[in-house]
């Protein structure tokens, strides 16, 4: 048994004293109670019905608000590029880029060794440990793992600090890239919600949770320039391909993957159903990736569309002789 399951099942316990009521309140209605029968009562009897973890998601958004405020406190005295920054919103950047490329190293090994634990990184519809499952069953319900449950959970509970960040960040506004965050985090918070709760979908949430592999070398890339390291040092040229490389590769071409395999296997888009609600959400969460990953070629072919001062004056002089 992992740490992370024993923690797990170590805050089971305080869920049940602290949030029983509101969890049986959530269990009353209508709709969990008719789409319960699709993968949580086959994982877990009525007798042995497991309690959300609302205190591990607690944990985790309270540990996302302490990273930010030891970013404040201790990056000070160990970067100087931190001291430099005459910004009061540059420094705000570094503590939120720190915690996000923190979480983001930390649900992305999470993820991996989930669906490894779960029948492979690659969907397994033979995994011994499902073979009682039956036609949706194994795409819906397969692959569960309390390890798993374990980062979904922290992910769940940073998705509420992130939305925080972004509102200070960007403030409500129908321009740039919020609408999609705001789009992004409220279908991770719908999609996380009825993985956790009805233990439904694992193999195609934790496949998208890879997608954070991008994030660590994307916020490196901006502590390098604040830092002022030059583009043309090693360091940020290995760093650029490997953001350019994980972000496309991730958010773009495994999303499409995984999207293709779940829209071949589901038999439903209804969001009265929970396989449905499902299916929605993961079609938005690739459709705002797709937008980013459009926004990123664009940068990019952009940034080596722009001439250079020298070459400009030489067009110009010519063109007046």
């Amino acid at each position: 048994m992992t740490l992370e399951v024993q923690i797990f099942h170590a805050l089971q316990k305080y869920d049940r004293l602290l949030f029983n009521g509101l969890d049986e309140w959530i269990n009353s209605f209508p709709w969990l109670q008719e789409n319960y029968h699709y993968c949580h009562m086959y994982h877990f009897p009525e007798s042995k019905r497991t309690p959300f973890p609302f205190l591990l998601s607690i944990l985790s958004l309270a540990a996302c608000f302490l990273l930010f405020f030891l970013s404040k406190l201790l990056s000070p005295l160990l970067f100087k590029a931190y001291r430099n920054l005459k910004d009061d919103a540059d420094r705000e950047k570094w503590d939120v880029k720190f915690v996000s490329a923190l979480h983001a190293a930390f649900v992305f090994q999470g993820a991996v060794r989930s669906l490894i634990e779960g029948g492979g990184i690659f969907f397994n519809p033979n995994n011994p440990s499902d073979y009682t499952l039956l036609g949706m069953q194994p795409y819906a319900c397969g692959y569960y793992s309390e390890l798993g449950k374990f980062y979904e959970t922290i992910t769940f509970g940073y998705m509420f600090y992130d939305f925080w960040v972004c509102i200070r960040a960007y403030g409500f506004t129908l321009e740039g890239v919020f609408p999609s965050l705001v789009i992004h985090h409220f279908n991770i918070m719908i999609s996380f919600l009825l993985g956790i709760k009805l233990n439904i979908a694992f193999f195609y949430t934790l496949s998208f949770m890879t997608n954070e592999i991008s994030q660590p070398f994307l916020h490196l890339s901006w502590f390098l320039i604040k830092s002022k390291v030059p583009v043309k040092h090693p360091v940020s040229i290995v760093n650029g391909l490997l953001l350019v490389t994980t972000f496309i590769g991730s958010r773009f071409f495994v999303n499409l993957f995984i999207f293709y395999h779940f829209v071949k296997n589901t038999f439903t888009f209804d969001p009265r159903n929970c396989v449905g609600m499902g299916a929605l959400t993961a079609a938005i969460h690739v459709a705002c990736n797709w937008h980013w990953s459009w926004l990123m070629v664009k940068q990019i072919t952009e940034m080596f569309g722009k001439k250079k001062p020298q070459q400009k004056s030489e067009e110009n002089k010519e063109k007046k002789e």
